[in-house]
């Protein structure tokens, strides 16, 4: 069995001297707060969680609405926590360890958003979300909450690829990278392009098909998925994957990419 560690002590610490490490915290939702300010009830209160790091910093895990209530609040100065101390524990490792006990928290609750998952999991030093991280690093995007030229925000999807299908995510992803240059990175057409790698007859890597993607952009690709989802009634990673193939065979005569009836069942 797992070390559960030493338990926590609930103690009154004055509100001001708690912070919250945006590093794995989910955005503030103002409205949220000021809501509960208005409606605060001692009982649904509870206790914060809180770790106090090795330099004395008290940060708040578990609560920070519930915190950000009592602080709109002049008539409250101090709010129950129950506080774990590890005042060995470098500075690194506690930040992982907090970060852990959000992630339970928040997966507990299903009130997490993939996104800041993901950049929990990663100051958690947890595998999967730092190879992930890892990935969109190479990318020369940044990873977000919004779609542009320049991020990528389909955690969600990367991370079900790294999981499932990582040797074909990594052998498709500079390809992907170079098609989405100045446009957005498409979840949908990551999703079909790892598809066809895993299953049609020839590999997207391939110099040919990879030129082909490249000169054809994700922006076109992406509309010929949107238009054979919109013939089926039905999206998903076959349909994506068939897109793909019509669009990359279209104007060839001989050798084109083809997926057999069991691999497409398969799909």
């Amino acid at each position: 069995m797992n070390d559960p560690g030493k338990q926590g002590r609930q103690i009154q610490v004055p509100k001001e001297t708690l912070t919250v490490d945006p590093a794995y915290q989910r955005p503030l939702n103002v409205s949220r707060a000021e809501n509960m300010a208005r409606n605060f009830n001692w009982a649904a209160f509870g206790a914060l969680t809180v770790y106090r790091r090795p330099n004395g910093d008290l940060k708040i895990v578990v609560g920070q609405h519930r915190w950000q209530a009592a602080l709109r609040r002049p008539d409250i100065t101090k709010v129950p926590c129950v506080v774990f101390e590890n005042e060995k524990q470098a500075l690194a490792a506690q930040r992982a360890l907090e970060a852990k006990t959000f992630i339970g928290e928040s997966v507990e609750t299903r009130n997490i958003s993939a996104y800041r998952k993901h950049k929990a999991g990663c100051v958690a030093r947890h595998p999967l979300p730092r190879k992930v991280q890892e990935l969109i690093d190479s990318s020369g995007r940044e990873l977000s909450e919004h779609g542009g030229p320049t991020s990528i925000r389909c955690i969600q999807k990367i991370t079900s690829l790294m999981k499932n299908y990582e040797a074909e995510l990594r052998r498709i992803w500079p390809i992907m990278v170079e098609a989405s240059e100045g446009t957005e990175f498409y979840e949908d057409v990551l999703d079909g392009l790892v598809y066809l790698e895993r299953f049609a007859n020839q590999s997207i890597t391939e110099e040919r098909w990879a030129t082909r993607v490249i000169s054809t952009g994700s922006k076109v690709l992406r509309w010929a998925i949107q238009q054979e989802a919109a013939q089926c009634g039905y999206s998903g990673s076959k349909v994506r994957g068939l897109a793909l193939m019509k669009r990359l065979n279209k104007g060839l005569r001989s050798k084109k990419l083809k997926i057999d009836e069991i691999s497409i069942l398969e799909g």
